[in-house]
């Protein structure tokens, strides 16, 4: 794998591949990434997402040029609450799950959440893809 900063190192770390390329490698990284936001995101919520919205996030996720609304919105997700639904307060917030976002109500915590998903992608990317452990 090469990096931005011109270092080399061999294979990808934890699968044991060796790209053939650098195009190859950052196919390699990118399906990991988008495994990952949709882990985070889920499936319910993935079925409302406007078509490419991950592959966007996993694009700037690469390019370290990120769009703070866009990270918030698929990063700080509330999934749907699936149990028996006990109060009012709970209709079509969360049961039905919502979109993250940076204004209040839940600006806040959406932010917060969004912000531990996104530095672990990042470490991800530019870390650990790189054979780096992190906090180094």
């Amino acid at each position: 794998v090469i990096f931005s900063n011109g270092l080399h190192t061999g294979s990808l770390p934890g699968k044991g591949l060796v790209p053939a390329s650098v195009v190859h490698a950052r196919q390699l990284l990118a399906s990991q990434l988008t495994r990952r936001v949709e882990e985070i995101v889920g499936e319910t919520m993935l079925a409302d997402l406007a078509h490419g919205e991950v592959h966007e996030l996993v694009e700037a996720v690469l390019t370290a040029d990120i769009d703070l609304e866009q990270a918030v919105k698929l990063l700080g997700v509330t999934q749907p609450y699936e149990g028996e639904v006990r109060a009012a307060t709970f209709d079509g917030v969360i049961a039905g799950g919502r979109w993250g976002s940076v204004r209040e109500p839940h600006g806040a915590s959406d932010i917060l959440g969004a912000m531990g998903h996104l530095g672990g992608l990042l470490e991800l990317a530019h870390v650990r893809a790189g054979g780096g452990k992190a906090g180094e």
